[in-house]
């Protein structure tokens, strides 16, 4: 697989520190802090000639909400050329934020509202806040439409193993608000989630292994400005390096003898620490498509099949 000459900034994670525990998450106990604003704006002054345009997603192992710089963080990434978005579990969304993010030039924002089921729900976040959930994309919904926001929304749903008629459902509840869907297949973090479906249906029987498109495609900045090449790795395992250590350099950093050896490895398929362990390689391959997508989208008026 061939290398982009310029990579594709997935995330860039604004905080590592989460206030929930999910089962269906890694375990949190590294979780080192927010980014400072001054490494933040390092990253945007060395890099400004290659955000423009990227679409970056503000979150990876953290809640995005927690970190009290978001508002800016997403202002000065936008004055730059990004297009920022995150994805929240929803809590945190009271009315003085909803109205703070609803000021700033962010493109989309995701609520993992992940299941209508509440005995599910408790399962797989381990607590019981899925009517607050539900109520906080309302008012989210509500304040945009009033305000006449250009910022998306989206409640995101796990297929985890429930029914058909079950997403069906979670489908319909959200498009009735006029809220997009997308319906996410179960991943397991590169083998370090504390939650395994127990239905054939998510499970995927592999016949062989191809190359993940991951390491010749696009980064994960983490909170400290060190580098994953995956976004599965939610344990930070895959770490090559430190921009700091180039300058804050992305294109530096991208064309780096590390991220060279990497690459050979993936394309020679010796694949060993935590991509030996990897289930989700099978989304990232164009070649050897899943049996459905890691993700599906269902805008308004669309039904879920």
């Amino acid at each position: 697989m061939q290398t982009t000459e310029i990579p594709f900034i997935s995330n860039i994670e604004l905080t590592s520190l989460c206030n929930y525990d999910c089962p269906i998450c890694v375990s949190k106990r590294d979780a080192s802090g927010h980014m400072a604003p001054d490494t933040l704006n390092k990253i945007i002054e060395t890099n400004r000639p290659i955000l423009k345009d990227q679409r970056i997603w503000l979150h990876h192992r953290g809640e995005p909400l927690m970190n009290p710089h978001l508002e800016e963080s997403v202002t000065a990434l936008s004055a730059a050329g990004a297009k920022c978005r995150f994805s929240t579990n929803g809590v945190l969304l009271t009315e003085k934020r909803i109205e703070s993010l609803l000021a700033t030039p962010l493109d989309a924002i995701v609520v993992s509202a992940i299941t209508n089921i509440p005995g599910d729900y408790v399962k797989l976040r381990g607590k019981d806040n899925m009517e607050l959930v539900q109520k906080n994309i309302t008012a989210l919904q509500k304040a945009a439409s009033a305000a006449g926001s250009k910022t998306k929304l989206q409640a995101m749903c796990l297929d985890y193993g429930q029914s058909k008629k079950d997403i069906g459902e979670f489908v319909e509840h959200y498009h009735a608000l006029s809220v997009e869907v997308s319906v996410h297949s179960f991943s397991s973090r590169v083998g370090h989630s504390r939650y395994s479906p127990h239905t054939p249906r998510t499970v995927r029987k592999e016949s062989g292994r191809a190359v993940c498109h991951w390491p010749f495609t696009r980064l994960v900045i983490l909170c400290d400005a060190s580098v994953t090449m995956c976004c599965y790795d939610m344990s930070a395992r895959l770490r090559l390096g430190n921009l700091r250590d180039y300058n804050y350099s992305i294109m530096e950093f991208w064309h780096s003898p590390q991220y060279s050896e990497a690459r050979r490895k993936h394309n020679d398929l010796r694949v060993d620490g935590p991509c030996a362990e990897c289930s989700d390689w099978i989304y990232e391959n164009p070649n050897f498509p899943p049996e459905r997508p890691y993700v599906r989208i269902f805008p308004p008026g669309t039904k879920y099949e």
